[in-house]
Formats: C-alpha cells, structure tokens, sequence
C-alpha cells in the first residue's frame, strides 16, 4: 500500500510539472512574439497630428503608400510586402526626406512636422542629409541649364552654348564628387539626372561605376545597388565591344554605300577618320593647318543603313566617332576631341611620336 501511494505521489508531480513546463514555454512564445513584432518605419512628428506623408520609391517603380500622423503626433507604417532599397518620406506640400528602408530592420524618426524634413532625427541620420544635399546641387543644376536654354537666342552659336552647358556641368560634378565619398552617396550620386540630361553619363564616366563596384558587395540586397551593378556589368560588356578597334589595333578596310573606299594600308602619313550620322551637323573642328603639315583627312557620313554593321566592325558605341592613325595605319587615339585632339595630331606630326591618349 505504502508503495502504491510513493508511485502515486510521483505520477501526480510529474504531471504537475509537466502542465508547468507547457505553461512556461506557452508564456515565452506569446513574450516571445511581440518582442519579434517589428516595424519597419515608426516615430513622431511633432505638430504633424491628423496629418499623413506619402511614401514612395526612388527608382520609380510605382511603389507609393500613405502614412496617417495621428493625434498624438506617432505614426506606425508596416507594409505587408517591402525591398529594401530607397524611398521619398514626402509630405503634401513636395518637401521630402530620403530614407534607406531594409527589410527586417526598423527604423523610427523624430523631429517637427513644420520644419520637416530639417532637423529630422533617425538612427543613420548622416545618410538622409547626405542624399538630399546630392538631390538639392542635382536640382540647382537642373534649374541653372534651364535658365541657360531660356536665355538662348536664335543668333547664338550652338558650340557656344554647349561650352557653356558644360562648364556649368564641370562645376556641380566636382561639388557632387566632392561631397559623396560614401560609396551609396556616390552610387546614389552617379544615378542623377535632371530631364534628359544626366549629371554623369554611364558611358563617359564608366569608370566611376567601375571603381565603385567592388564597394558595392555587402549592399546587393537593396533593389538600387542590384540595378547600378547590372548596369555597372552591361557596360564592361560594352567595354569589350569597344575595345574592337582600341589603341594599338589597325583598323579594317571599309567600304561603303556610296563606293567610298577606305584602306589602311600603305597610307604613309597620319590620317584622321571621323564617322558621323547622314544627318548630322558639319563638324566644327578646323583641320586646316594640319593639313598644309601632312595630315589626310576622311570626314565620312554613315547612311542609316550602313550604322550597325559598321558599328558591329569597328565596336562604335555612339555617332560621331574618332581614330587618329599613324603611318602605318595603327590607331594611336580614338574619341578625343576638342583641345586633345588637337595636341595629339600636333604630337604625331611634329614628333612622329603619337601619345597614346582616349576617352
């Protein structure tokens, strides 16, 4: 009998421990589940109750929400579905902060809804203030090529104005460069445009997306990094492409539609060959001296038809283009223009040396 109750004794603390047990691990999950609840933007903004911001995507994919600033200035926004990536915090009045939202992590700002987006306080507070200053000399950019183009007159040479254009270019890069040393500034920096006219244009600087790639691996995740590096490895293809006729290389005979013949054999003396469009402009570029000094000159207009096997051939990446050719007929420079151009022809003709100079 005595045994009978010991064993009984047992059986009933088992199982008094084992509904313990259930309710302590039942106790944790429930803790454990609103400690995991996260949001993905949250904060207050002060003087901004019955309010709303308007949050929307960078790269322009149509992504656009709603956030309400309730009664008590704090708002929550939570989507269901999110990239990270950069997104516009806007309110209805155009003013904006730039925020670099990432799945799995929340972020929470805190500042005045009047003076918003200045002041504005959140935990990489640098990189906000370091993508709108980009956006701002972006914009004053923008609005100086634009006074630029309202102020142009019929008698005004072109050459003139785009001279003009791009000494204004030359002086917002340097300020853009100068100020994006962070490599998601910088890429942030190289995806400007304003219009149809891009701060950097992807070709030209190539590489800038070059020498920034590499600081770009531990950032794949954002949707905008990933677009930059596809673009980044589209132009190393490009580069290839082009490099079909690089320095050093001799360029193929080339016959055209209007029985024009150009063979690089046996020339004897420096050439310059420009390819231009059938509707372009008469190059503006004087070649007379170096002419009387001995060098050929082959201006020849490319019919539309004749465009993508002559590009094909020689790795053009746009119209007009460029080669410099010494005597014997080996690409010395190619797609330089204006004031380099010159010192290179004057170089291969005067020295007989032709400094290796490029795009």
């Amino acid at each position: 009998m005595k045994n009978f109750v010991t064993c009984l004794c047992r059986s009933t603390l088992t199982l008094i421990e084992n509904r313990i047990i259930y309710v302590c691990a039942l106790l944790l999950l429930i803790s454990c589940n609103h400690q995991i609840e996260t949001y993905i933007l949250s904060g207050i903004l002060w003087g901004g109750e019955g309010n709303r911001l308007i949050i929307k995507s960078v790269s322009n994919d149509n992504y656009c929400d709603t956030i309400l600033i309730d009664n008590m200035g704090e708002f929550v926004w939570n989507p269901d579905t999110l990239t990270s990536g950069f997104y516009y915090l806007e309110k209805i009045d155009g003013s904006k902060l730039i925020l670099y939202l990432e799945v799995g992590k929340s972020q929470i700002i805190d500042g005045l809804y009047t003076t918003f987006p200045e002041n504005i306080k959140t935990p990489n507070t640098d990189l906000p203030l370091q993508f709108l200053e980009i956006e701002n000399i972006n914009k004053k950019w923008f609005d100086e090529i634009n006074d630029l183009y309202n102020d142009y007159q019929k008698d005004d040479l072109i050459s003139d104005l785009n001279q003009k254009f791009d000494s204004i270019k030359t002086i917002y890069r340097k300020q853009i460069m100068e100020f994006s040393e962070v490599p998601l500034v910088r890429m942030f920096a190289l995806m400007q445009s304003a219009g149809n006219n891009s701060m950097f244009d992807s070709w030209s600087d190539r590489e800038l997306f070059f020498e920034l790639q590499p600081k770009l691996k531990n950032y794949f995740h954002i949707k905008e990094v990933r677009i930059f590096l596809e673009k980044t490895e589209e132009l190393h293809q490009l580069e290839q492409y082009y490099n079909r006729t690089s320095i050093g290389k001799t360029i193929p005979t080339l016959f055209f539609e209007d029985d024009t013949i150009f063979a690089t054999k046996h020339l004897g003396k420096p050439v310059y060959l420009e390819l231009r469009n059938a509707d372009s402009e008469k190059p503006q570029t004087d070649f007379s001296i170096f002419q009387k000094m001995g060098l050929e000159i082959y201006v020849i207009y490319i019919d539309k038809t004749e465009e993508k096997s002559l590009s094909d051939r020689l790795g053009i990446i746009q119209f007009p283009t460029n080669f410099l050719l010494n005597k014997e007929g080996i690409i010395s420079a190619k797609n330089i223009w204006g004031e380099k151009l010159y010192e290179a022809i004057d170089l291969a003709l005067s020295s007989g040396i032709e400094k290796e100079l490029s795009d």
